[in-house]
Order: structure tokens, then sequence, then C-alpha cells
């Protein structure tokens, strides 16, 4: 794959394994020692240099590094992170050698965005349930679940704007809430209604 990304032009990602060794500066060292050893360090000086600003001024720890993976006989650009205060370390790493690291770290979650989009298509929405016999049956299934995923991610993203205690919450916790909240589904209800009988006023 990352052949054909190169030969096209395109921009090739992907995770590392911690077990794996890479050379870094003339050094061959394993991912997960140099975590240890160097990022967690560095990463805890860097905080504590920022312990004083105001939160809306603090920034995260993450280190870009040109290396040579030892596994795929090759020169990368590897980036290590924390995804969302987490507790563990993330690696992900790029053919692209000259790419910076805001550039790297923002097609990573480009791609993270598209696979959540397909997990909840299969996970929630169950479209795997819906059974077709034929493919324009199976483009139309397609069509209708995307639609729903759309609106439904369009939907949570609005709620975290809106309402500060779901800024973290994901579709599955911010639907039970709903359904649990007999107040909002009356709300709700009601405003589907409004939208019906604005939609008829229309046709008439």
């Amino acid at each position: 794959m990352a052949e054909s990304c190169a030969q096209n032009g395109l921009c090739y990602i992907s995770v590392t394994k911690k077990s794996h060794y890479v050379v870094i500066e003339g050094q061959k060292v394993k991912l997960s020692d140099w975590i240890e050893k160097e990022f967690i360090p560095a990463e805890q000086a860097h905080q504590a240099s920022q312990k004083m600003l105001p939160e809306e001024d603090k920034t995260t720890f993450k280190r870009r590094i040109s290396a040579y993976y030892c596994s795929k006989k090759q020169a990368v650009t590897l980036l290590f992170f924390r995804l969302n205060g987490s507790k563990k370390v993330s690696v992900i790493y790029s053919t692209s050698k000259h790419i910076f690291a805001k550039t790297l770290r923002r097609h990573w979650f480009q791609r993270t965005y598209i696979e959540q989009f397909f997990k909840l298509l299969k996970h929630v929405l169950q479209i795997g349930e819906a059974r077709t016999k034929d493919k324009k049956g199976f483009e139309f299934k397609l069509y209708r679940f995307s639609y729903v995923a759309l609106h439904a991610q369009k939907l949570v993203k609005w709620i975290r704007k809106q309402m500060k205690g779901f800024n973290k919450k994901g579709f599955i916790t911010i639907q039970r809430t709903l359904n649990s909240d007999p107040d909002i589904l009356d709300l709700l209800q009601e405003k589907l209604i409004a939208n019906i009988c604005k939609s008829n006023s229309y046709k008439q």
C-alpha cells in the first residue's frame, strides 16, 4: 500500500508496533523504550513549563522524529503524541520525509473520522442487518444508511457544541440520554409534529 501511495502521489500514514525497532540519530532502539526514556521525560518537562499558564494557552506535547524503520526497511517520519489526554502514547508514521507534524496529525484524524463513520454504520445503525437482493437494492441501502449516519454525526457535533456536559460524549451515550429523558423526547416529538404540519402546508 505504501508503494501504491508513493506511485500515485498520496501521503501514506500508518500505525507502528511499539515492539518494533527503529534507528534514531544512529542508534537502534525499540519504540517502547524510546517512549519511556525520551518522550515521557520531555513531555513532563513541557507540562511543567506550562503549569502557570491558563488552560486555553496550554499546548499538547508531541514529538516528530526522522528515523529508519527496521522492519519496513525504509526511512520514515515518526510522530509521537497522546490522543485527547489518553494515558497511551500513540505512534504513527509516514513515508514522507518532509511532512510537518501538524499535517501528519491532521491527516491521521481525517482517517480516524472516516473509520468512525463506518463504525457508526456497522455497529450502531446495524447496516448488515438490512438484506438486499441486487445491486440496486444494495446501493439504495448504502445511500440511506449513509444519510442517516451523516445526520447522526451532525447531531452529535451540534450537541457537543451547545452542551458542555456532552463535549466528550459519543453517539451511543447521547442516544441513551435522549431515550431516558421524557422531557427531551416530548420536545423532539413536538418539533417533529410541527415540521410535518409545516411540510403539509407547503404541499397544499
